[in-house]
């Protein structure tokens, strides 16, 4: 089973899922970050000629700080993630035309061929103490998330 590492994550795939660090492509660090596109961790999609899903995925891990405010709003995170997926989708084609690198041109053009496209966030909230002041985001997150990703 394929195993990618996200920061302090370990993300397990399907053997029939081909699932790429996407902020790591060649394409994105050397052409589009100069544009100033954010970009998720992972692209994953189904192997084979017509695959069917597509994931944009993306991790945020707040049990240990390290220098981050754990009291970062929920819409705050909720927008970053939809800024990304929305720069995603927009470099992925991009690179379906243009990669210098096959694999990413592939994977891109595959990706966004599939008729089915879905946004995962994984969020580790923070371990510390809460309070009713700083209660625990995730629900507030995923409001958010839904409200900006309504057809998801």
């Amino acid at each position: 089973m394929p195993t990618l590492n996200v920061d302090t994550l370990d993300f397990h795939f399907r053997p029939n899922i081909d699932a790429s660090k996407y902020d790591e492509w060649r394409h994105y660090r050397e052409v589009l970050r100069q544009n100033h596109k954010r970009a998720v961790d992972v692209v994953a999609v189904e192997m084979g000629q017509h695959p069917q899903h597509a994931w944009t995925i993306e991790a945020k891990d707040y049990r240990e700080l390290h220098g981050r405010s754990k009291d970062a709003m929920p819409s705050e995170i909720a927008e970053d993630v939809f800024r990304k997926v929305n720069d995603t989708l927009e470099v992925l084609a991009d690179a379906a035309a243009n990669a210098l690198e096959n694999q990413e041109r592939s994977h891109a053009a595959r990706t966004l061929a599939a008729p089915i496209r879905q946004v995962v966030f994984h969020l580790e909230p923070y371990a510390g103490v809460r309070s009713k002041l700083f209660p625990d985001p995730s629900s507030q997150v995923l409001q958010k998330l839904k409200q900006l990703f309504p057809d998801h």
